[in-house]
């Protein structure tokens, strides 16, 4: 494959990724927080939603593994298993970086809180 034949796949695969996304996440969220299904299912199951993403996203790992091992998959073409892995590393990394986004600003807040304290007025003793 040349790399121009190689990118215009990519771009292809990249368009069909994102419809994919748009189609299954329909059925997956609540319509507000696309990360929703791995929070909710954590919840459920208590565990992180970073561990319920792992879950499913190692289901397409082993689909994979078997058509290295074996030439095929049976229920959908790889190139399907190739995509949905793909969307959940996008969605894997989405919630690594909500997370740290989250951490950041309660770090912040309490950044605020302890420099708000060095504001105090002495106490008046008289």
């Amino acid at each position: 494959m040349t790399n121009d034949g190689f990118y215009e796949f990519y771009d292809q695969l990249i368009l069909e990724e994102k419809e994919l996304l748009h189609k299954k996440g329909e059925d997956y969220t609540d319509g507000h927080d696309r990360l929703s299904n791995f929070k909710e299912e954590g919840k459920r199951l208590n565990v992180s939603p970073i561990q319920t993403w792992a879950i499913y996203a190692w289901k397409h790992i082993n689909a994979l593994e078997k058509y290295v091992r074996d030439g095929r998959v049976a229920s959908e073409p790889v190139r399907e298993r190739v995509k949905d892995l793909r969307n959940y590393l996008a969605l894997g990394l989405a919630l690594i970086e909500e997370e740290a986004g989250e951490e950041e600003k309660e770090i912040s807040s309490l950044a605020e809180k302890i420099t708000g304290i060095g504001n105090i007025e002495p106490f008046d003793w008289g």
